[in-house]
């Protein structure tokens, strides 16, 4: 099993992760959390955005095949559960069906996915960092709901270290 690791409350460059107290993510964040939990939670974050904003509305209504509530959700939830190639992220929906309840439009095509997360980093980076925060404060004790600056730091890159590896995969696929 692949695993991040960040330094908790006593971090220390002169002591190793696991005398600091360190925390263990996982690249698969189901074995912390259910699925069904981490697909509410990526959907309640996407659907907290502002999809109301004049400049999105006027980009749907343009675009009407562009689905990008379901795309945020399809990759977010792919990279939470480490799947990074568009193809079997595409592949989800058809498996999954609490993902063909948020869009029963039907599938979606793999370069869909591939071009929409190019595009779209930065909100997918946001998308996950939020995520990962409710994950980490899932295994804290009761009451420990601040994260200290050093997690925060360790969330956001363990957010763009999985979107780094699903570019790796992609990249790795077209040079095959």
């Amino acid at each position: 099993m692949l695993s991040q690791v960040a330094e908790g409350p006593m971090n220390s460059s002169a002591q190793s992760p696991a005398k600091a107290g360190a925390i263990t993510l996982p690249w698969d964040l189901s074995e912390w959390v259910p699925k069904e939990t981490l697909w509410a939670w990526i959907v309640e974050e996407v659907s907290s955005l502002d999809w109301g904003n004049p400049e999105v509305v006027d980009f749907l209504r343009a675009n009407p095949g562009q689905r990008p509530k379901l795309l945020l959700c399809l990759i977010a939830f792919g990279y939470a559960t480490e799947v990074w190639e568009s193809a079997e992220i595409a592949l989800r929906y058809e498996m999954e069906a609490m993902i063909r309840a948020l869009d029963p439009a039907g599938p979606v095509a793999p370069a869909t996915v591939a071009r929409f997360r190019k595009e779209n980093r930065a909100l997918l980076k946001w998308v996950l960092i939020q995520l990962l925060k409710r994950v980490v404060r899932s295994r804290l004790s009761p009451g420990t709901g601040l994260l200290s600056p050093g997690i925060k730091r360790f969330i956001a890159n363990a957010a763009a270290a999985r979107i780094d590896i699903a570019r790796h995969f992609e990249r790795g696929l077209q040079g095959a």
